[in-house]
This record gives structure tokens, C-alpha cells and sequence, in this order.
């Protein structure tokens, strides 16, 4: 059917939906926690790797393969250790006799958007690390000698020598991945499809099964 001009009544119709609500609060959510997991994470790997040790080109090496596998991959395979059944998860609890029950870490309202926020902190932390590192190592050693001169602790040193200098990488690090993290629509699908009962629904995905799946396309685009 041709289409008719409807003006501001998508917008309407959104803030109107429970839906949307929703969706406006497990975006912010699964974004917030990721981006914050993986931060951590990724500064604490990168202090690790900052040392001198044996191997340690090797364990980057290692440690970037989640960020260079594409992330349909990604998804298919924690889809298959998260699986019910045949999943590597549920066998390993099983086996070591951690669990009795099988758990349907996706299928569980209360298991599933953690699940798919584990996958996407393991996935996008390696470049969190890289990039980290890479502004650790830029650090002048001359710094650390001077602040223990004078009589800087471990503690006083990470915070007044690592943490200000490469504040600028920091932030522009965490501006992409919230960019990326929020907009990105491919785990969600292929892990729950915004489910169960809409609880890892996010904008990206509303919008696309509102346009692509009901047809809907004005109503998809008023979401993006």
C-alpha cells in the first residue's frame, strides 16, 4: 500500500509502548555493564601485559583473537556452549558435579542478558587491552623512578602516573565501544533474539524487526 504521512505519530505510538520502555532500559543497562566490564577488564589485562616477562608477545597474540574472529562466529559458538542440551556449559557443570539441573542460560529472564553481555565483554575487550597497552607503554619509565624517589607507592603511583597520562585514550576508547556496543545488533540476534519475553530486546534490534519483520518501516526508523 502506498505510504501516508503520519507526521509525529511514531514517536507518539513509541513512548506510548511498554516496549519501549523496556527496550530504552535493557539498552542502557546491557551498554552501561559491558562498557564498564570491559574496561576494567581491559586496563587490568593491560597492566599485566605492561611487564616484562617471558612469552609476553605471544600472550597478545593470544589474547587479540576474540577481537579479530567476526562476530557471527562469535555468536554461534557461545549459542552452542550456552545450548540446553548439547552445550559446552552445562556439560562441564554437570560433569564436575557443580550442578544437578540443566540451566537455560537463554532462555532464563533473570540468566539471559547477562549471558549476552559475558559474550560481547569477551569479544570487545581484547581492543580495550591493545589499546590500553599501547598508552602504557607510551608512559615514560622516568616517571615511575622519580614518583618512587619519592616515596610514591604502588597504589599512589597508578593513580597520579598511569591513570592521568593516557586519560585522552581512555576516553576516546570507551566513546567508540559505547558507540559500537549500543548500535551493534548481530549478538542479540543471533544469541535471543531480543528474548525471552523481551528481556535482551535493545533499540538496534527493535528497530530492525520493527522495519525488516513487521514491515513497519516509519515505526523502524522513528526507533533508530
Amino acid at each position: 500500500a502506498p505510504g501516508r504521512f503520519v507526521g509525529l505519530q511514531n514517536y507518539v505510538d513509541l513512548f506510548q509502548s511498554d516496549l519501549f520502555v523496556r527496550t530504552l532500559y535493557n539498552s542502557i543497562v546491557y551498554t552501561v555493564v559491558a562498557v564498564a566490564l570491559k574496561f576494567v577488564l581491559g586496563l587490568t589485562m593491560a597492566l599485566v601485559l605492561d611487564q616484562e616477562r617471558r612469552f609476553n608477545n605471544f600472550f597478545r597474540t593470544l589474547l587479540f583473537v576474540p577481537w579479530a574472529v567476526p562476530v557471527v562466529v562469535v555468536s554461534l559458538n557461545w549459542r552452542w556452549i550456552y545450548d540446553d542440551l548439547s552445550g559446552f556449559l552445562n556439560n562441564f557443570l554437570i560433569t564436575f558435579h557443580i550442578t544437578k539441573n540443566i540451566v537455560s542460560w537463554l532462555s532464563d529472564p533473570s540468566l539471559a542478558m547477562g549471558c549476552v553481555i559475558a559474550v560481547v565483554v569477551w569479544a570487545g575487550t581484547p581492543f580495550y587491552t591493545m589499546t590500553f597497552l599501547a598508552g602504557l607503554q607510551a608512559i615514560p619509565r622516568e616517571l615511575y623512578e622519580a614518583a618512587e624517589i619519592d616515596g610514591a607507592s604502588i597504589v599512589q603511583q597508578f593513580f597520579y602516573v598511569t591513570i592521568p597520562r593516557p586519560r585522552t585514550i581512555f576516553l576516546t576508547t570507551v566513546m567508540l565501544s559505547t558507540i559500537w556496543t549500543a548500535t551493534n545488533l548481530q549478538f542479540v540476534y543471533f544469541l535471543t533474539k531480543g528474548g525471552p519475553a523481551g528481556r535482551t530486546q535493545i533499540f538496534p534490534y527493535l528497530s530492525y524487526e520493527q522495519a525488516l519483520g513487521a514491515f513497519r518501516l516509519g515505526l523502524g526508523a522513528a526507533t533508530s
